[in-house]
C-alpha cells in the first residue's frame, strides 16, 4: 500500500503485512535503516481516501480508541513474526526477520 511521507514529501510503498490500519489512524512498521532491521513503530492517520505518515498527528480524542486497537494488534504481530531485539542489557523491541 502506498503511504504519503509528509516529512520527505514522497511516496512510501510498505508492505500490508506491516500496515494496521483503522478508521482514522493506523500504525506501520518499517525498518530502522537500509542495513538495519530493528522494527519501528510510527503512527499514520488517513485522510480523503489516503495514508500520511511523519510531521505530527493531530485529530480528535474520538479516535485514541481506534489507535489504541491498531498499537495492540502490531504488538500481537510482532510478538508472532518478529524476533525479539536482544542485547546483553535487556530486549530492546523487535527486530524484522
Amino acid at each position: 500500500m502506498i503511504v504519503y511521507n509528509n516529512i520527505e514529501n514522497k511516496e512510501w510503498d510498505i508492505t500490508d503485512e506491516h500496515l494496521f490500519l483503522g478508521d482514522c489512524l493506523g500504525v506501520a512498521l518499517l525498518p530502522r535503516g537500509e542495513n538495519d532491521n530493528h522494527i519501528t513503530v510510527n503512527i499514520l492517520i488517513g485522510d480523503d481516501g489516503g495514508w500520511f505518515i511523519g510531521g505530527s498527528v493531530d485529530c480528535s480524542s474520538y479516535w485514541i480508541d481506534d489507535l489504541i486497537e491498531q498499537l495492540n494488534k502490531a504488538n500481537e504481530w510482532m510478538k508472532k513474526n518478529a524476533l525479539p531485539d536482544v542485547y546483553p542489557n535487556g530486549m530492546f523491541g523487535y527486530k524484522f526477520k
